[in-house]
């Protein structure tokens, strides 16, 4: 059972999401970004974390002229009051960054991809009540200030969408 904050907030949420920053997330390429830039910041009630190794980021494309298809996941690891890439898996990603753009100017119109982050909840101590809300934050480039993507969504339209309408305990191993 997985508690996802972010993309099901996303789905579930849609008036507690920032227009602005995803007006201006929309303005960035995936493609060309610098993924030493990447970043969530989760700002969560007491008794709510991400879960270790829960703030990941994945990229996939697909080549519709060759048939190839790439996909890479990356875990964002904590840093201070924020989540972000590895060295290592910023270079990775800067590799895939760079295969896709290939393809792309090779078949301009036969790749599709995405770029997703997806952060995983869990619980300890007290539980959240109904109307403790939730913000998420994200950046995309080095040297860009931390955007609002989410604003006071409350845990309970989050747990609406969530299996089991509940947060599973942080002591517990990580979904595979």
């Amino acid at each position: 059972m997985r508690a996802y904050l972010f993309s099901s907030a996303l789905l579930a949420g849609c008036s507690y999401v920032n227009p602005l920053t995803v007006a201006q997330l929309a303005q960035v390429s995936p493609l060309e970004a610098d993924p030493a830039g990447f970043a969530a910041q989760a700002d969560l009630p007491e008794g709510l974390h991400i879960r270790d190794g829960g703030a990941v980021l994945q990229i996939t494309a697909t080549n519709g002229a060759t048939g190839e298809d790439l996909q890479g996941a990356f875990t964002l690891r904590q840093q201070g009051q924020i989540h972000v890439l590895s060295d290592m898996d910023a270079t990775a990603l800067r590799a895939l960054q760079a295969t896709i753009r290939a393809w792309k100017t090779a078949n301009p119109d036969d790749v599709h991809g995405s770029l997703t982050i997806t952060i995983e909840g869990c619980t300890s101590g007290r539980l959240p009540a109904p109307e403790d809300t939730i913000n998420v934050a994200l950046r995309v480039a080095p040297d860009a200030p931390l955007r609002p993507v989410l604003r006071n969504l409350p845990v309970s339209e989050l747990l609406a969408e969530t299996p089991g309408n509940t947060f599973p305990p942080c002591n517990t191993p990580a979904p595979g």
